[in-house]
């Protein structure tokens, strides 16, 4: 076997811990993300329904449901034969007390196993399957690899936002900081309800205004854009959509007040 043959393989064999969990039950094993190998196959791939799908068919045995699935993928511009998996997940079982309990998520329960089980047999996860994640060291590595590869494109990004804008994280944040502050403050004081009301011809008003609109549409848009470029969280970047709310709210109220544009 060449080493091309296993380029796939090899390049998703390792398993993001941060999307695994430990399941203490038939003996413990470690439960892998469903939704997270559907991204890393999309990865892979392409869409699913493009790049790579699958069919399944559902049959009842007594107390479980079994799904057959069977995958397909495109690799290096052709379409693989579709192989098939069965996975089974119980419909029907007794709780406690006696009592008979049925799973609305067996159907659902079985398909994503089924996915898993497929992939895996591309090398999806293979560290897991083939017992790797048993060794503490080696997940305990596996952590800080994806953690500092996690922190890469953050960088990368911070720095792309930075050569774009010319401001750095903080300059950025300080001037929003400061003007929706700034307006904040001026609409509760009353200024900037004196300042429409000193522009006195209609036009002069409504470029007053229209400079005002323009400002803050540019604002929310630079926010928009810097935080989606620095991928900066809820918690690392609060801008006050409120306080820009009520300024806009000053500024339609003075000029109806005045007759002026609407």
């Amino acid at each position: 076997m060449s080493a091309n043959n296993l380029d796939l393989w090899n390049s998703v064999a390792k398993t993001d811990p941060a999307h695994t969990k430990y399941v203490n039950q038939r003996g413990g094993f470690t439960s892998i993300d469903s939704y997270y190998q559907i991204q890393r196959a999309t990865e892979q791939f392409g869409p699913l329904g493009l790049g790579w799908g699958y069919d399944a068919d559902y049959v009842f045995h007594e107390d479980l449901i079994a799904c057959t699935l069977r995958l397909w993928y495109v690799l290096e511009g052709k379409r693989s034969e579709a192989f098939p998996v069965t996975a089974m997940n119980p419909w029907r079982e007794l709780d406690k007390s006696g009592k008979v309990r049925l799973d609305d998520d067996a159907a659902k329960k079985a398909l994503t196993d089924a996915i898993t089980k497929a992939l895996s047999y591309l090398g999806f996860s293979a560290d897991v399957f083939m017992g790797l994640y048993d060794d503490n060291k080696y997940v305990a590595g596996l952590k800080r690899e994806f953690a500092e590869a996690g922190q890469k494109p953050k960088a990368a990004a911070k720095e792309a936002a930075t050569k774009s804008t010319g401001f750095t994280r903080a300059q950025w944040e300080g001037w929003v900081k400061k003007y929706t502050d700034g307006l904040a403050e001026c609409m509760l004081r009353g200024d900037l309800m004196a300042l429409l009301n000193d522009a006195s011809k209609r036009e002069g008003l409504a470029k007053l205004k229209a400079a005002h609109l323009d400002l803050y549409d540019a604002v929310v848009r630079e926010q928009m854009r810097s935080a989606s470029m620095m991928e900066l969280t809820p918690e690392e970047f609060k801008p006050d959509p409120e306080a820009m709310r009520r300024i806009l709210a000053a500024d339609k109220e003075a000029v109806s007040g005045m007759g002026g544009v609407a």
